[in-house]
């Protein structure tokens, strides 16, 4: 018996039960003095910059949990119970990941629900080296190798275009079409393909016409952007 070097030193059976039942309590969770030092140095640098740089701290955890979506949508919501803003994604502003944006934290690209960091990485990289896209056929057009129709619906309804000024709706009704048309050209265009009289094609404009049509209903323009980012931007039910 574990306790038997007890009685024989003169100690009670009852206080040696105590005092082994303590220990083993204390050993499923006990470390060593170093390892809680660490820890306690980690808490006090930790809680000093979610104290005086939240936004920066919180916008790091993002960062860190970006396949996350519930995570992501956790500090989300802290942001914004904090004072913070939280703004949408944007094609010209957002980088891939999360940044600080004045006094508010911007959505990173490829936060979006199903979006591979990859193809973004290559839609700011295009933005970077041939500046600010104009409008949102000028993004299908230099963008039109790398994207899927997944990725430009969730761009979409994340408010990604809301500052070309033009609905969620009417994009929703003509980016299909319009990237389908975008492949074609690149297809003629890498081909290098010549007329009957001997000159090359020229290249043909990506021209879109917007249907006259209202913006989505408040509530279902909301449903959609949760279901790509996690969490309501632009406005609450």
């Amino acid at each position: 018996s574990k306790i038997v070097g007890c009685v024989y030193n003169g100690i009670s059976e009852e206080v040696a039960n105590k005092i082994f039942g303590d220990m083993e309590g204390f050993a499923s969770y006990a470390f060593n003095k170093s390892h809680a030092a660490a820890y306690a140095t980690l808490a006090y640098q930790t809680a000093w910059l979610k104290k005086y740089y939240c936004k920066e701290f919180i916008c790091a955890l993002l960062n860190n949990r970006l396949n996350k979506i519930d995570e992501i949508t956790k500090y989300v919501l802290y942001l914004k119970d904090k004072g913070y803003k939280v703004l949408p994604p944007d094609i010209n502003k957002s980088r891939t990941v999360f940044k600080v944006e004045n006094d508010g934290v911007r959505f990173g690209l490829s936060a979006l629900r199903g979006v591979g960091q990859a193809v973004i990485d290559a839609v700011i990289s295009e933005r970077e080296k041939n500046g600010l896209f104009k409008d949102f056929s000028d993004f299908v057009s230099r963008c039109s190798g790398i994207l899927n129709l997944r990725l430009v619906e969730g761009l979409i309804y994340a408010g990604a275009f809301d500052e070309m000024g033009v609905f969620r709706s009417q994009l929703a009704e003509v980016y299909e079409d319009l990237c389908t048309r975008a492949k074609a050209i690149d297809k003629q265009k890498n081909s290098a393909q010549m007329s009957l009289f001997g000159d090359f094609i020229e290249d043909d404009k990506l021209e879109v016409k917007y249907p006259d049509i209202t913006e989505l209903e408040l509530n279902e323009k909301l449903a959609r952007e949760k279901e790509v980012l996690g969490v309501y931007v632009s406005g609450h039910p």
